[in-house]
């Protein structure tokens, strides 16, 4: 069996052995015991890492690319940081409070994943989305059909009443409904063959 001499966060070497590190950390017994922290939370700070240092990472554009930097001096750190300052709530998302700041000491919180998707960046539509949601909750367009209505330019509530009418008229309710303009209507109807 192959043995390594690793270095602790505290700064104490030991010996382990080299497959034991693919899954537990380089801790110490001491600082094991000390601070116990569970696994998934340390490979969420693992992750957090990578995204920030690793340009292979599919997610190190939006995090280390935009200048987002990891201030932690380990994952195991930053677990043990969260963990006292924080507590441990595995069911919660684990983000930054300011999304264009570093993965730092005050800057991380715990956040439910609604409150999360509303934090990113990836639409300018996802916080009025959600609010709609809320206020809303029978009006069931998709979200790309949301979208299409607010760039439309409709209030929540103009984008409610469209979906109760059309609702009340029968159509199916997962799409957007475009009212024709009069002309159109007319020219169709001047161009359908009439019944007898």
């Amino acid at each position: 069996m192959d043995f390594v001499r690793v270095k602790c966060d505290c700064g104490k070497i030991h010996v382990k052995r080299a497959r034991k590190l693919l899954t537990n950390w380089a801790s110490c017994q001491g600082c094991k015991l000390l601070h116990d922290i569970p696994d998934w939370l340390y490979y969420r700070c693992c992750q957090q890492r990578d995204r920030c240092e690793n340009t292979k990472n599919p997610g190190y554009a939006n995090y280390g690319g935009r200048g987002i930097r990891f201030l932690f001096k380990s994952p195991r750190e930053a677990a043990i940081w969260v963990a006292q300052n924080l507590g441990i709530h595995r069911t919660m998302h684990l983000d930054r409070i300011n999304n264009d700041g570093n993965y730092e000491p005050g800057n991380l919180r715990y956040s439910t994943p609604p409150t999360n998707a509303q934090h990113t960046r990836i639409s300018k539509w996802t916080k009025r989305r959600w609010d709609l949601r809320e206020q809303y909750p029978e009006c069931g367009y998709r979200i790309t059909a949301l979208r299409d209505l607010f760039h439309a330019g409709l209030s929540n509530q103009e984008i409610a009443e469209r979906w109760a009418k059309n609702k009340r008229l029968g159509r199916p309710g997962f799409t957007t409904y475009v009212t024709p303009e009069k002309e159109a209507a007319l020219l169709f109807e001047a161009q359908s063959p009439t019944t007898v």
